[in-house]
């Protein structure tokens, strides 16, 4: 599990979140069906009460940068 500003990622969230792209690709990339990436996107969007693409790529911003600054620090 990835804790990181404030929310935490766990299974396939991570992968899933760090595509800026459609589900499509999403799908591609990782051999997964579109309505699986469809279905786990909706957990994410859920889970971190969130309706947009655009919130979510700002959860992940956020969470990249507060990874790479306790990587940093250690």
């Amino acid at each position: 599990m990835l804790r990181a500003a404030g929310f935490a990622f766990s299974g396939r969230g991570p992968c899933l979140c760090g595509f800026a792209k459609s589900m499509t690709v999403i799908a591609t990339q990782l051999y997964l069906s579109v309505g699986t990436v469809k279905s786990h996107m909706a957990n994410i969007y859920r889970k971190f009460g969130i309706h947009s693409h655009q919130e979510l790529l700002d959860i992940v911003d956020s969470v990249q940068a507060e990874f790479s600054k306790n990587t940093k620090d250690n």
